[in-house]
């Protein structure tokens, strides 16, 4: 069976990074912030000069690639108008990346993501291993529905809030949906954790796929609670998207994460629609929908703050 799909590959994603930073070297920067597996490293661009910023991440699921031709997009639109000091949508960038910043993290699962867009040999596994993991999770030869890394471990189930209570994991490495023998086993987790915690983000948007709807509530209470379900109902108003209540029990997610250590929003943004893997064809409504996202995020964050 061969895939019937359009691909956004990581040769075009690592181009598009190096690209970024040749176009605009004067409003933006590429950091290194850690390794696969493989050894392939994992970058964070940071537009705009202030120290405070919302961090936006793609692609902690393999199949969910589009996230990175998503955030990518955001980058040079946003670098656009910032170097060109023009508005967007609506938005002073200038004066709004002047005293905050956005830190993007395009891709933190780079080995999955070749694997499920090139297959288990350009990724570096043999048949063998691929199918023992692949049969767990019942996926065959279907390669383009990979979600784990090349160990087998969902990176998205691998964070310490409830994870003892994650329900449906495998007890061995498999395609997706296994969360390891202990949190924070992975090299591609070790880096986001090492990341956040020396950073702070003032709030994180984790896009993943698929069903068009956020994810808000991690078990915050009081304020923290008030202030995170406002800016959810907005930002749910703003893209179109179904608002998950709080009957969802979260857990091992790194936005559920967040919230829940450092009482700051976090929000799981679900784009596209089914089936798997959502693919370039579903590229420009994406866009339109969550073009605004993380400005809009940001100019809420700081109305609140004031």
């Amino acid at each position: 069976m061969e895939p019937d799909f359009s691909v956004y590959s990581l040769d075009e994603a690592m181009q598009e990074m190096d690209d970024l930073s040749w176009d605009f070297p004067r409003c933006l920067r590429i950091e290194e912030i850690g390794h696969s597996v493989k050894g392939y490293p994992i970058f964070c661009i940071i537009l705009g000069r202030g120290r405070d910023h919302i961090q936006i991440s793609g692609t902690h699921h393999a199949r969910e690639w589009i996230t990175t031709w998503l955030i990518l997009r955001m980058i040079r639109e946003y670098a656009s108008a910032l170097e060109e000091k023009k508005a967007l949508m609506g938005y002073d960038l200038s004066s709004l990346l002047t005293a905050f910043s956005f830190h993007f993290i395009p891709v933190v699962n780079p080995d999955g993501y070749l694997l499920a867009t090139e297959g288990w040999e350009k990724a570096g596994l043999s048949y063998e291993a691929y199918r023992r993991m692949a049969d767990v999770s019942g996926i065959d030869d279907r390669y383009w529905l990979w979600k784990a890394n090349l160990r087998g471990v969902d990176l998205n189930r691998q964070y310490d809030m409830n994870w003892e209570r994650i329900r449906n994991s495998p007890n061995y490495p498999a395609a997706m949906n296994y969360k390891g023998r202990e949190p924070y086993s992975e090299p591609e987790v070790e880096a986001m954790l090492r990341r956040t915690t020396e950073v702070l983000p003032l709030a994180v948007l984790a896009y993943h796929t698929a069903g068009e709807e956020i994810y808000w509530y991690h078990g915050q209470s009081g304020k923290a609670k008030e202030r995170d379900g406002i800016l959810a109902k907005e930002l749910a108003k703003k893209l179109g998207y179904r608002l998950v209540g709080e009957e969802k029990e979260v857990a091992g997610g790194y936005a559920d994460w967040f919230v829940d250590l450092y009482k700051r929003p976090g929000f799981t943004i679900e784009v596209g629609r089914e089936p798997h893997p959502v693919d370039l064809t579903q590229g420009e409504r994406i866009w339109e929908e969550n073009k605004e996202g993380p400005l809009y995020l940001l100019s809420q964050w700081v109305n609140l703050s004031s």
